[in-house]
């Protein structure tokens, strides 16, 4: 149950159906973009599962057995993912010293940003949560290398829309089996307006600068946004709720975004395979 009186997965697939009548509304209504083709329907279907299900559900699931700093941590070995599948699975042989160095040294300022929140004293199933948790992770890097690598031509942006209708009804059927619901009318105005945040902010923008990152830059500095993440939600959080931040929490900061400048320094121009992502 999220601070809003919502349980994870029903927010979940609230979330992804409005933020696909965003970006399919558009598509549909205004640019009058025809339905996809019988071949999409697959790629769509099972990018749908990676992203929307298997990366965003079993994540939600994993944060009620593992503590935050643990989750947290865990996604923030993202790059190094995607670095090793594109090295393992795709041949990418070109990868330079420097990426790898800069992506374990923004993996190494991380963890220091979050040793105050580790917590590995818990009662909870943490062999559970770790292993959803695991499986969000390769699902997210997975889908990530697959959507930089895509050829096809229909507008990224458009299939995205897809993906996330499609996502919500299977959320929907695994929320009904795991999770308890609550009436949609009994959700306050309140719940609304947090729902509403997380689909502007948290589905929209996100997914709109996500898509366009892995178009105009290479995949090991677009995934760098997991390092970058936690240190404005620091930040922002120091300025608008007085956060206190340890001199520790500081230097890994400092780390990670030194990390980053590494891999930004070393990542050569990108091949592009992706279609242009117009809206």
């Amino acid at each position: 149950m999220d601070k809003a009186g919502i349980p994870a997965l029903q927010l979940a697939y609230i979330r992804q159906c409005l933020a696909a009548t965003c970006f399919l509304g558009y598509f549909l209504i205004v640019k009058r973009t025809p339905l996809p083709r019988w071949t999409d329907l697959g790629w769509l279907l099972g990018m749908s599962v990676l992203m929307m299900v298997m990366a965003n559900g079993l994540s939600t699931m994993g944060l009620d057995h593992i503590p935050a700093g643990m989750a947290s941590l865990l996604g923030a070995t993202y790059p190094l993912c995607v670095v090793l599948i594109e090295w393992i699975f795709f041949n990418q042989r070109n990868l330079n010293k420097g990426t790898m160095l800069g992506i374990l040294i923004g993996l190494g300022g991380i963890t220091l940003v979050f040793s105050n929140q580790l917590d590995f004293n818990t009662n909870e199933p943490v062999a559970l949560g770790l292993t959803l948790s695991v499986a969000a992770l390769l699902s997210w890097s997975f889908g990530t290398v697959f959507l930089s690598r895509n050829k096809r031509s229909m507008n990224p942006y458009y299939a995205m829309g897809w993906q996330m209708l499609m996502g919500a009804g299977m959320v929907f059927l695994l929320s009904q089996l795991v999770q308890k619901q609550i009436p949609i009318q009994s959700i306050t105005w309140e719940g609304w307006g947090y729902i509403l945040y997380l689909v502007l902010a948290g589905s929209v923008i996100s997914f709109i600068a996500f898509i366009y990152t892995l178009k105009t830059l290479s995949v090991a500095l677009s995934s760098m946004y997991a390092y970058i993440n936690p240190i404005v939600a620091m930040i922002t959080a120091y300025i608008f709720i007085g956060d206190t931040i340890s001199l520790t929490t500081m230097i890994g900061a400092l780390i990670t975004l030194g990390g980053v400048y590494m891999v930004k320094r070393s990542s050569k121009a990108k091949d592009t395979l992706m279609t242009e992502p117009e809206l």
